[in-house]
């Protein structure tokens, strides 16, 4: 600054001042954005979250969701298995029906067909 003379030197202070005045209005405007319950709600979730985080341990998570997506693939595998069973069962008592009243009708057909005496 040595070409400057103290007048312009007063002058850049002032404007210096100027804006040093408009930044803190508008840290104040933010700070009380800031202070507003919304983001002092936000700021416990985000410090609950933060623990939480600290708790977990990753691998371990990883390791119980494939063991989980184990699991859920066995229990499809079992209720496709049953199912195809539930129909081999109904397939087998409608077969077992079907002898049995054919063996009934056949067998009312040789009592009916016999002639008396």
């Amino acid at each position: 600054m040595p070409g400057k003379s103290p007048v312009e030197l007063t002058d850049l202070i002032a404007q210096l001042r100027t804006e040093l005045e408009v930044l803190r209005a508008q840290f104040d405007l933010i700070r009380r954005e800031i202070d507003k319950p919304e983001f002092g709600q936000l700021r416990d979730r985000i410090t609950k979250i933060e623990s939480l985080l600290a708790v977990i341990d990753p691998s371990g998570l990883v390791k119980k969701v494939a063991t989980f997506e184990e699991q859920v693939a066995e229990f499809k595998k079992w209720r496709e298995e049953s199912d195809r069973r539930r129909w081999q069962v109904l397939l087998a008592v409608g077969v077992c029906v079907l002898t049995f009243t054919s063996n009934i009708v056949t067998n009312l057909l040789l009592y009916f067909s016999r002639k008396p005496g």
